[in-house]
């Protein structure tokens, strides 16, 4: 776009410059190219306007995005930290799940060991109360065997004491 506003604005001056001088031109092709020549200063202007604007909106979207970039940036860093954290949380879930679990089976095992110890009691319970068993049967058929006893005794006491 430089080069053609150059090339115009010399082309411009040139012809200025070479209107006075007549250079063997006509004067209604000189008119003629007096006018293309003000018709293109014209459109010249007017692209220039527009280059202009076109920069300025140019200027505009690149400060937007510049703006964006940096949100942008700004998120991505928030996204990192928090992502960050969730790694650390999650490891340290993973470990205290590795420890819940260690703890479980280190229950179920202590479990299984009080289980096998109360059968063993139950059963050592059921032992001492069959023990127990004979020796109230042995018991009692002692106590029958020393009931007969007195008595015989009392009858011996009172066919001796007569």
């Amino acid at each position: 776009m430089k080069r053609l506003s150059k090339l115009m604005m010399l082309l411009f001056l040139y012809s200025i410059f070479m209107a006075p001088a007549g250079c063997g031109v006509q004067k209604e092709e000189q008119e003629k190219l007096v006018s293309e020549l003000r018709d293109a200063k014209i459109e010249l202007t007017e692209t220039k306007s527009e280059l202009n604007q076109t920069k300025a909106e140019l200027e505009k979207i690149k400060n937007e995005l510049k703006s964006e970039i940096a949100r942008c940036v700004q998120i991505e860093k928030a996204l990192s930290e928090k992502y960050s954290s969730l790694i650390i949380s999650f490891e340290q879930l993973s470990k205290e799940k590795q420890n819940m679990e260690s703890k479980a089976v280190s229950a179920r095992n202590e479990a299984l060991y009080l289980r096998d110890k109360m059968d063993e009691l139950i059963h050592g319970i059921r032992k001492v109360t069959e023990e127990l068993n004979l020796v109230k049967t042995a018991n009692k058929t002692l106590c029958d065997q020393m009931d007969a006893l007195t008595k015989e005794k009392n009858q011996l006491n009172e066919i001796s004491g007569q």
